[in-house]
This record gives structure tokens, sequence and C-alpha cells, in this order.
């Protein structure tokens, strides 16, 4: 139900409805995916036309897990529903990327590249 994309933090949702009966499948291999790696986790729903509210519960679960842990789920390429439903729920700002923190991950990378280049002597 979840597999790994072509870059290391992304992984594809390969249902259509994310709905209660395929809630158990769908927090098993989320499970498994979050224990494989490092780093913040993209989820890919693409393929997802419609989502339950127990799903999204679980999402919001092992989202706050892994805050204490010090990363982060994003869901990505979502339909326009999808979108309207988290927009009611209030849940938008929590389960998608927002331009914001995009700006800071980028600011904080070309700081480390200038820091990097400064520290490093020429020649």
């Amino acid at each position: 139900m979840i597999r790994q994309t072509n870059k290391s933090n992304v992984f594809l949702v390969e249902a259509k409805s994310l709905d209660i009966l395929c809630m158990g499948g769908f927090e098993k291999d989320l499970e498994n995916t979050l224990q494989s790696g490092f780093g913040d986790l993209y989820l890919d729903f693409s393929l997802v036309e419609d989502v339950s509210s127990a799903v999204l519960g679980i999402l919001l679960h092992k989202k706050m897990k892994m805050r204490k842990l010090g990363r982060e789920i994003f869901i990505t390429n979502i339909s326009p529903s999808i979108q309207r439903i988290l927009k009611i729920l209030n849940l938008t700002s929590l389960l998608l990327q927002s331009r914001n923190h995009l700006a800071i991950q980028l600011f904080d990378r070309n700081a480390a590249n200038s820091m990097y280049a400064s520290a490093v002597p020429a020649g």
C-alpha cells in the first residue's frame, strides 16, 4: 500500500481510497516506513481520491510521535477534494508542507553551504 519512490524520503500511497477497511494495512505499512528511514517523510497522495477521518487520525498520531523524535510527516500531491477536507478540519498546516517550512529548509541549506565555503580556505 505504501512503497518507496526513487527519492529516499518520498513514499507513494498506492490506494485510491483510504477508508476504514484498509486502515489497519495503512497503519502497518506507515509504521514500517517510519522505522525504515531517517529525516522527514513525504507521503505522495497523487493516487488517493478519498481519505477517511480514521486514516487522518492515524496520520496525526504518527506525526506527533515523529515530532518527538525531531522528524516530520507531510502529505503531498493531494487532490482538491482532500485539500478541502483538510481545510475544513483545520489540518492543512499540520499535514501539508507550508511554503514557510520549505523556505526555512532552503535557507538553512544555503546558510550551511555558505558557512562551509567560508570555513574552507581558498587555494
